[in-house]
């Protein structure tokens, strides 16, 4: 029983070893051709692998000039590529930008196109496949000023350069936001920058290398040009910037004063960006046209026109302008009230030389009935109503209204005085203030002075009229300073 165990067992071993030490199976020869199959497969891996085709150079080139860098390569839709700069910045990586360089572009096939070349490009740029291999070719860029011919004619060393302004192209922003405009520039010497906004010059961003609007308005849109100058020449390039914004409206603050029977006319001036559309309203009644009204528009300025006014016309009428970004309005009177005076330069009575005269002018197409003077000594807070009658006079030019007024009895010192007139239909708004001086002897005598020889350069006053004016003139200060 035992010798029958072990004779089972050596058979067992003795099988073992057939296929342990290469006796050949029955279906070898079909492993060896799955074995030479799986060989051709990977003959096959490596031919489909990438492979960089481009070699590597060294380019010298010239400033502004635009260079490109080919990376071609084989099977590439098997590769990750990767340009950098001076071995360590990335530039590019799979197609995707890597570093804020706008002058810095890749195509398709992985060339990297540099423009407007200067000396900060002077570096070795490298493509690179991402892989086991690492495969990579690298190019050293060298940028050579030009030489001054023997003839002189020509001077581009140290040329001023503008390498780039930023923003590259052209950007829109909304009224509000922050925007800086930078200049970057090269040369030798150092170029100056000087700044211009719509061909007008920034003044006080000369010598500065960037712009910063903190809040941008309608006021600064337009072409932005930065110019790098030195002995050795001139450079320049622009940015443009755009800004939208809702509508804003200027039109006057004062009444529309026309008589009954003449043609009114209202300019409502609209800036907007996208254009605003532009609507008129009376009240609360949008205006159409008709035959005896018309609107027109002639760039930013938009006419209501209202042909032989009639009372009925009289009223206030609003000018209301939108667009995507908002509304804005705005309105003014057309009235038959007399117009907001405005007063001409002061002088002195003849009656008296140190009473001020104060002149003004009002335009009503209706007789005025009454004016109403006020004034005060300057730094008090009352007014104070001006007697009318005594030392008033009064002119009338077609539709224009001229008075005059002496104010006497005044201190000295300096004075304010407003004044409002009124007609059938109503008061005017008060005119602006105006300041005039009280009883000043002196100022007073300066003036007659200044008329006489005004006077004598178109009438032929004699100058011994300016010789006693200016005698009294003289004897008035000394009894001043006598009475001090």
């Amino acid at each position: 029983m035992k010798q029958s165990v072990l004779i089972i067992f050596l058979l067992g071993i003795g099988g073992f070893c057939e296929k342990a030490w290469g006796r050949p199976a029955e279906n070898e020869g079909e492993e060896d051709d799955l074995m030479f199959n799986d060989g051709d497969d990977d003959v096959d891996d490596e031919s489909e692998a990438p492979r960089i085709l481009s070699r590597g150079e060294n380019i010298t080139t010239e400033p502004g000039h635009s260079i490109r860098l080919p990376c071609d390569i084989e099977n590439v839709e098997n590769a990750v590529v990767q340009w950098r700069r001076n071995f360590s910045t990335p530039i590019f990586f799979d197609g995707s930008k890597q570093l804020e360089e706008p002058r810095y572009t890749l195509t398709k096939s992985f060339t990297l196109d540099i423009h407007n070349v200067s000396s900060l490009d002077e570096y070795p740029f490298t493509c690179q496949l991402v892989g086991e291999d690492d495969q990579t070719i690298t190019y050293f860029i060298t940028v050579k000023e030009k030489e001054i011919t023997e003839s002189g004619e020509r001077r581009d060393q140290g040329m001023p350069r503008v390498i780039r302004i930023l923003p590259e192209k052209s950007k829109t922003l909304k009224k509000g936001e922050l925007q800086t405009i930078s200049c970057e520039v090269n040369g030798d010497p150092t170029p100056m920058i000087s700044w211009t906004h719509k061909g007008n010059p920034l003044k006080q961003f000369n010598g500065k290398n960037r712009i910063t609007i903190e809040g941008v308005t309608r006021n600064d849109t337009g072409k932005y040009v930065c110019t790098a100058t030195n002995p050795n020449g001139q450079d320049s390039r622009s940015t443009e910037l755009q800004v939208v914004y809702p509508p804003e409206i200027k039109m006057t603050d004062e009444a529309i004063i026309v008589g009954v029977g003449y043609e009114s006319e209202i300019i409502c001036t609209v800036y907007s960006h996208p254009q605003a559309q532009v609507t008129w309203q009376k009240g609360d009644e949008e205006l159409v046209p008709t035959h005896r009204i018309t609107m027109e528009t002639d760039g930013h300025d938009h006419y209501l026109r209202i042909s032989g006014t009639t009372k009925s016309d009289y009223g206030f009428y609003t000018c209301i302008a939108i667009n995507n970004l908002g509304e804005s309005k705005k309105s003014v009177e057309l009235s038959g009230k007399p117009g907001k005076p405005v007063f001409e330069n002061s002088s002195y009575s003849e009656d008296s030389i140190s009473s001020p005269l104060l002149t003004w002018n009002v335009k009503s197409f209706k007789p005025i009935e009454e004016f109403e003077v006020l004034y005060k000594k300057q730094h008090v807070d009352d007014w104070v109503t001006a007697p009318l009658g005594e030392g008033t006079k009064h002119e009338t030019f077609g539709i224009i209204y001229k008075y005059s007024q002496i104010f006497k009895d005044l201190e000295a010192g300096a004075y304010n005085a407003k004044v409002r007139a009124k007609n059938t239909y109503g008061w005017s708004d008060y005119s602006d203030v105006y300041t005039f001086a009280g009883n000043d002897i002196g100022r007073a005598m300066q003036s007659k002075l200044l008329e006489a020889a005004s006077t004598d350069e178109n009438n032929g006053v004699s100058s011994l009229e300016i010789s006693r004016i200016s005698l009294v003139f003289l004897l008035s200060l000394l009894i001043a300073h006598r009475l001090q």
